[in-house]
């Protein structure tokens, strides 16, 4: 199981630039590696956000993230 500690170890590689160094002298495949790696974490957080709300507001309406409801930057299409 995923701990804190790990998160925080995650964290601490990010602040403190190492990630940055690591993607500048990387290969082809480190860079993209690294990138895959921010891409999914992004994914994971929309997640982890969407889970918390579930279990914080559990029994009430929760809105569809502007993401979810269509339109340019989220806002409702155009003609509706």
């Amino acid at each position: 199981m995923l701990t804190v500690k790990d998160l925080e170890n995650l964290e601490a590689y990010i602040t403190s630039g190492q990630l940055e160094q690591d993607f500048k002298d990387g290969c082809e495949h480190d860079r993209f590696y690294l990138l895959e790696l921010l891409e999914k974490l992004m994914d994971i957080a929309e997640l982890a956000d969407a889970t918390a709300t579930r279990l914080i507001f559990r029994g009430l309406p929760v809105p569809m993230p502007p993401s979810a409801q269509g339109g340019e930057n989220g806002g409702q299409p155009q003609g509706s």
